[in-house]
């Protein structure tokens, strides 16, 4: 298995990884840049986004600062757990799903 279960328990691993692109010398700030790569720089009003594989939290987080209704989708209950004690989905009930991303439990164009 490529990602056993232990791998996701928590969200240190993950961490872990996303602290190699905080030291990054170009300055950017990798969750803007993305977001803004996808056109979520200034989203329109009413804009839905599914954050499939959320681990945890950090873009739905800016996501929610951005007026964005967005939901994030997660195998790992530990990246789930993350998201949620990092605020992702304070105030959001089913802002968080665990789910596979090979079989979202969402209607097929959404």
């Amino acid at each position: 298995m490529l990602n056993p279960t232990a791998q996701y328990a928590d969200d240190a691993n993950f961490r872990a990884r996303q602290r190699l692109w905080q030291d990054a010398e170009s300055g950017t700030d990798r969750i803007d840049w993305v977001l803004t790569l996808a056109g979520l720089d200034d989203p329109a009003p009413g804009v839905d986004v599914l954050d499939v594989g959320c681990g945890n939290g950090a873009y739905l987080a800016r996501l929610h600062d951005r007026g964005v209704a967005a939901v994030g989708f997660d195998l790992a209950f530990g990246m789930l757990h993350a998201a949620a004690a990092g605020g992702a989905a304070a105030g959001r009930p089913g802002s968080l799903v665990n789910a596979d991303a090979q079989a979202l439990p969402v209607r097929d164009g959404a």
